[in-house]
């Protein structure tokens, strides 16, 4: 059973491939109208054809004649990013990353493309069109990164709760310290929406400012009434027989599980 926030969150990350692809076509289209500069004979080429020995093949086919390649481009470029996990967990992910990640999927499509060129013997496609297509569309995708990065931020900042709302499953000390923490790094971008409480039979209503939504029993419902993205389980008041039972209803709901590292006793952070 897929849980809503794994359904909602399947559609945010949609919503972000949707935009990619737009701006797949976006860097193509940019790219082609920047190298036709280079085909005018009072600008760019002029310069370039006076250095000796240097000269730009002309782009020849019109743009209409690339949509095939930029339709199958903006298709394959989110794949390639997902298998990349660019699109895991986003928030998470640094503007430098998110460029690297970018660049190295258009170092592989790039790859690809000239291998299909050659062996297909597409001699027609001009290659410095496509290289800078390559070039401005890791570039947009990094500058959509640093947007989203930017309005998560915003949010965060003005007390909207736009990180990821997460459940935290522990003893109730150690449940409010954790809510705390959390609340004290917004830049972390989980947002505590409940807690599991494991050391009391009868727990007070709020853990931390956060509201006590019952034991492990509880679980499952706690998931679907708060659409949880990850649930946090802490290291007092825990079994593992209880860990298990916990770390299985996550699988369930498809809902990332996060054990803190002092659980096995490791001194790693």
């Amino acid at each position: 059973m897929t849980s809503y926030a794994r359904a909602r969150k399947i559609l945010s990350i949609g919503a972000l491939k949707l935009i990619d692809m737009i701006l797949v076509v976006a860097g193509f289209v940019g790219s082609y109208w920047i190298r036709g500069m280079l085909d005018r004979p009072d600008g760019i080429r002029t310069m370039v054809d006076l250095i000796p020995g240097d000269t730009v093949p002309f782009l020849g086919a019109p743009l209409s004649a690339y949509w095939w390649l930029i339709l199958l481009t903006a298709v394959y470029w989110p794949i390639v990013l997902d298998q990349m996990k660019f699109y895991q967990h986003p928030a998470h992910l640094s503007a430098r990353s998110a460029y690297l990640l970018a660049v190295k999927a258009a170092l592989v499509i790039l790859a690809v493309q000239l291998s299909l060129f050659f062996l297909f013997r597409t001699t027609w496609v001009n290659r410095t069109y496509v290289l800078g297509a390559m070039a401005l569309t890791a570039t947009l995708i990094c500058l959509r990164h640093i947007a989203y990065l930017m309005i998560i931020r915003k949010n965060m900042s003005h007390g909207r709760g736009a990180g990821y709302p997460v459940l935290i499953v522990s003893a109730l000390a150690e449940a409010e310290s954790l809510v705390n923490w959390l609340k004290g790094h917004p830049e972390e971008y989980y947002t505590p929406v409940g807690v599991i409480v494991t050391d009391c039979a009868a727990p007070p209503p709020a853990a931390g400012g956060i509201p006590i939504c019952g034991g492990v029993g509880d679980l499952i419902r706690a998931m679907h009434e708060h659409s949880i993205s990850s649930v946090i389980i802490g290291s007092a008041g825990l079994s593992l027989d209880l860990v298990r039972q916990v770390v299985g209803a996550c699988e369930t709901e498809g809902v990332d599980a996060w054990l803190l590292a002092n659980l096995i006793q490791t001194k790693t952070a």
